[in-house]
This record gives C-alpha cells, structure tokens and sequence, in this order.
C-alpha cells in the first residue's frame, strides 16, 4: 500500500522521509523500506506515513489483519496441514510425530497427552491442531491453548526453524 503511493507520486523513500517530517537518517530508511516489503512496521512510523498519503490508519489495520490471517494459513499448509505433536526431549532438541487421522480434538488431546508421558515423566510439547490452535503443553502437566497460530519452532544464531513437514529432494526417497 505504501510503495504504491509512492510510485504514484514518483518518490525515493529518502524524499518521503523529508517531505513526511521524519529525519532521513539511515535507520529511519530502512525502516520505511522494511515496512514496505513487509508490511509491518511501528506505529508511530505508520501514523506518520499514513498522514502523509492521506491513507486512513483503520484501512491500514484492516489489510494488516487480512495480511495476517493469509500468514497463519500459510504457516499451517507448510507444517503439512495435518495436526502433528512437537516434542521437546531437551532444550533445542526436538521430534516431530504425526497425529492420526481422524482424530476428534479431544482424542488429539490425550493421544499427545500419553506420548509425553514417557519414562514416569512429563515432556513439554505442542500439539498443533490447525492453522489457529495449538496446544502448548508444560513439563509440568498443564497446558493452554493458544490461537494465534504459532507453529512451534527452534532458532539457531537467529535462523528460525519451523517442525513442518518436509518433501525429501531428488534421490532422499
């Protein structure tokens, strides 16, 4: 929305930091490119750029939620689009296992209750439901659900890894 507002009026983004009010110092560009290709950004940076394009901020707000909506379906379809249980064995260490089919969600439930319940103690896991659930359960026992869809992930010097289900390349079978 704001790249093409700005194609419209023909514009470099270091023109649009000076015309909007905003200092035009390197972080403060990369911050509107970012928000840009993103579509994410701060609020305060938002509101300055939406006055300056005489774009309403609820608009903004309503794209964003549509944005964020199409996010968590993908995040769903690359995690394979079927419930699976993400075990943790140890910090940074983890197993993904497929949910059978068929499942109601209560039966789901207590499947990935019993499978973290190995060697007389209780594992922490996640056992995602669909592209808006996912049961995040404690190595205590309790559990909460959370709906923001979130599949679970492990990050590695800032890598994020998402446990979603993997097509093997040509000749891994």
């Amino acid at each position: 929305m704001f790249r093409s507002c700005r194609s419209e009026r023909r514009l470099r983004i270091v023109e649009v930091a000076r015309l909007a009010g905003l200092r035009d110092t390197p972080k403060v560009l990369r911050n509107i490119d970012a928000m840009e290709r993103e579509g994410q950004g701060f609020l305060d940076l938002i509101e300055t750029l939406c006055a300056f394009y005489g774009i309403d901020l609820g608009a903004v707000r309503e794209a964003w939620q549509l944005d964020e909506a199409d996010r968590k379906r993908f995040r769903w379809e690359a995690a394979g689009a079927r419930p699976y249980l993400v075990v943790k064995i140890i910090p940074a260490v983890y197993m993904r296992k497929d949910v059978p089919e068929g499942l109601d969600r209560e039966s789901a439930i207590k499947l990935a209750q019993a499978t973290l319940k190995e060697r007389g103690h209780v594992m922490a896991g996640t056992l995602v439901l669909g592209a808006s659930e996912a049961i995040w359960f404690r190595e205590n026992g309790t559990f909460f659900t959370s709906s923001n869809g979130m599949a679970p992930y492990s990050s590695v010097r800032g890598r994020r890894f998402t446990f979603a289900a993997t097509t093997p390349g040509p000749g891994q079978g």
